[in-house]
């Protein structure tokens, strides 16, 4: 795949958007099983570990038993501290776990500053590094042609999440002009537990009919859904860096998004996108109204984002701070 090679591992997963407890440890002793014979197949000279848990013991395991160096790159919900509501136990019970995979590594890294904040209040000790997320810039780009503003189209992507704040841009949506939303569509991509709750707020704002459950779709259909929308809205409540803000920025979409970590070092106030508080409908509504009205505003920061992206968020820039960890270590 794109000059790499993929081996895919017997594992339980029943639903693409997550995975339960259950299916990561079956994951883990799957990978804890055929890691090792694939490590001397390949001849690996460094494992990248994504998600200190459950992936994290997979590269420690490795290292303890074949010498090969690990970089744990954390995520997000791999952090203590992260989502506390819903993860605290999670963190309590596997801290210790995450302790000796942390300590043991060539590097820890996070995604955002905000996340490496945070996994640094975990373990004061290490120096946690930094690697934004890159985004394949050839897949996700602009339209060809201009995009049309007959029906202009609001989307997100995302788990249909209590983090992900899709009920808060709901309210916001319904807070639009009735002039606005005439000619408005949004356009909900993703799946998940609030799927139904979300699907009767729509209907109790009286705005079902505008507002369009997409579903988990294909990840190869995302760049034209992407190309066909003209503003990219994502009020979330917690992130470590969001995958698809850069996707849409890459897409050439103004963003409209909440502070939460790596924000600040993807979105340029006012120029890239629009920076708006958390669990504020009103607010998200009145900035969704500025793009609305102003498809000037519309080009210039979608055609900002794209440049931003280009210059520091490609996967080759990714992937070359890697290597150079690994480089590094081999000097």
């Amino acid at each position: 795949m794109h000059g790499f090679t993929v081996r895919r591992i017997p594992s339980l997963r029943r639903q693409v958007d997550r995975s339960s407890v259950i299916e990561m440890l079956a994951f883990m002793a799957s990978a804890l099983f055929h890691a090792r014979r694939i490590a001397r197949q390949t001849r690996a000279q460094a494992t990248i570990t994504f998600f200190g848990l459950p992936c994290g013991p997979i590269g420690y395991l490795l290292h303890k038993t074949m010498g090969i160096p690990y970089i744990v790159s954390l995520r997000g919900g791999d952090v203590p501290g992260y989502m506390p509501a819903s993860l605290s136990l999670y963190h309590r019970l596997t801290s210790s776990l995450s302790h000796i995979v942390w300590h043991s590594a060539l590097a820890v890294i996070a995604n955002s500053k905000g996340l490496a904040e945070l996994a640094g209040r975990f373990a004061k000790d290490l120096s946690i590094g930094i690697i934004h997320n890159g985004v394949d810039t050839e897949l996700f780009h602009p339209p060809v042609t201009p995009r049309g503003d007959q029906v202009i189209s609001i989307m997100t992507v995302g788990r249909l999440h209590h983090q992900k704040g899709n009920d808060i841009l709901l309210q916001a949506f319904a807070a639009l002009a009735e002039t606005d939303r005439r000619n408005c569509r949004l356009v909900i991509v993703g799946d998940g537990p609030e799927k139904s709750p979300l699907k009767q707020m729509a209907e109790k704002l009286n705005i079902a009919e505008q507002v369009d459950f997409r579903g988990w779709v294909d990840r190869s259909q995302l760049p034209d859904l992407y190309r066909q929308a003209n503003i990219f809205a994502f009020p979330s409540r917690e992130e470590g860096m969001p995958n698809v803000v850069l996707e849409a920025m890459a897409s050439g979409l103004p963003v409209v998004v909440t502070p939460v970590p790596g924000i600040d070092e993807l979105v340029t106030p006012d120029v890239t996108g629009i920076v708006v508080p958390q669990e504020d409908y009103r607010a998200l509504s009145t900035q969704l109204t500025l793009l609305l009205r102003d498809s000037n505003l519309r080009e210039q920061m979608g055609a900002a984002g794209r440049r931003k992206v280009e210059t520091s968020f490609s996967w080759e820039s990714s992937a070359t701070a890697y290597l150079r960890i690994v480089n590094k270590h081999a000097d």
